[in-house]
């Protein structure tokens, strides 16, 4: 049961086929993934590729992605605390959260689209065709 006045914002829906996501997360107004261990998860690039502010822990690769204080927050695993005051902060204050969402969404465009990945990939099969 979710305390604080929270079971009105926060709906937890349970596993959704993969073709779903993207509609899930446009409806959302932040992603929070409140993780113990991760590497770098998809979930955390979809949000951010749907203009969706990230409230997340500092695990794995996460941090690589999410800019703490500029396309969401960063939390220390099991700061329960911490990550109540995150997310309440963006769901009381619209504006930042579009402005996080939006600097998340350039982010995607500038270093995790297809074809800069295509390329990076290219770029690292040349070298390797260059060194035999």
């Amino acid at each position: 049961m979710l305390k604080n006045g929270m079971q009105d914002k926060i709906h937890l829906l349970g596993a959704q086929p993969h073709n779903k996501i993207p509609d899930f997360l446009s409806a959302s107004d932040i992603l929070v993934l409140p993780s113990y261990n991760e590497g770098l998860p998809n979930v955390v690039l979809e949000a951010m590729a749907c203009s969706r502010p990230v409230v997340a822990t500092k695990v794995g690769g996460i941090p690589e992605v999410v800019k703490d204080g500029e396309t969401g927050f960063l939390v220390n695993k099991e700061d329960v605390n911490s990550l109540i005051k995150a997310i309440d902060k963006l769901l009381s204050n619209e504006k930042l959260c579009i402005e996080m969402g939006l600097s998340g969404r350039k982010i995607i465009e500038e270093k995790f689209t297809w074809e800069k990945n295509a390329k990076k990939h290219i770029e690292i099969y040349e070298k390797l065709i260059q060194k035999n």
